[in-house]
């Protein structure tokens, strides 16, 4: 097996040292053992030495005359169950290694799936200006939750909102003469509104309507002049039954 030692001078890594094995004794009865083996130098202050000892030996490596005392010696127990020692770390540091590695795996793929949800429910609902395409907003009972809308024109390309005073009217039948829920211009979070982009809170309260499908709409209404008054295609906010309170 290889052993290693380290030498420095003032915590300073020393190299080109020639050390020498100067105490290599049985710990059992003291005696010496006969031809220690070399030491050479690694670099950045390692040096090593090759051994198989049958028995237990204490170790002295002299790393010269050229360094303090403090620095010079390097004392340690070499055995025979060493190697077996090192192949039982290696093989359990391999195997936790493979553990902790397919940990993480499993770990990011639910962050994946986390953020996809987070992004999913951040990303904003397209609503068309006079068009005709229409979306699903799901919420579920007394769900908080802000709703977020991208206008846009018949060509897809992004409505500049920035001037435009906003009313989002919300129906169960188109018949009806009363919203179920409208939110005016002041609750609109108007700070991507240049792209076309609005949201509004939601809250526990807003959403706690009868487990339905519902019709929604964005009015936006500009001053002028000349005045214009626009209406997004209709979309549906369905609302389902909560299984917590």
């Amino acid at each position: 097996m290889i052993y290693l030692v380290f030498f420095s001078d003032a915590g300073v890594p020393k190299l080109l040292l020639t050390p020498a094995i100067v105490t290599y004794k049985k710990v059992a009865d003291g005696q010496d053992v006969a031809d220690p083996p070399a030491v050479t130098e690694i670099g950045g202050g390692f040096y090593k030495f090759t051994a198989a000892p049958a028995e237990a030996l204490v170790v002295t490596v002299d790393g010269g005359g050229g360094l303090a005392d403090a620095d010079r010696y390097k004392v340690m127990q070499i055995t025979p169950h060493d190697a077996d020692l090192d192949a039982q770390v290696s093989s359990r540091s391999t195997a936790s290694e493979a553990a902790l590695l397919a940990a993480i795996a499993a770990l990011q793929t639910v962050l994946v799936g986390l953020q996809a949800r987070v992004l999913a429910q951040n990303q904003p609902y397209p609503v068309a200006l006079d068009g005709s395409a229409s979306i699903r907003v799901i919420y579920k009972q007394g769900e908080a939750r802000s709703l977020t809308l991208q206008v846009t024109d018949a060509l897809g390309n992004a409505v500049d909102l920035s001037g435009a005073a906003l009313l989002l009217g919300i129906k169960r039948d188109k018949s009806e003469a009363a919203y179920a829920l409208s939110k005016t211009d002041a609750a609109f979070d108007k700070s991507q509104a240049a792209l076309g982009i609005v949201a509004v809170a939601m809250s526990a309260t807003d959403t706690n309507l009868a487990e339905a499908t519902y019709i929604g709409e964005l009015k936006c209404s500009w001053t002028g002049p000349p005045a214009v008054v626009n209406k997004s295609a209709d979309f549906y906010l369905q609302i389902k039954k909560a299984i917590t309170a």
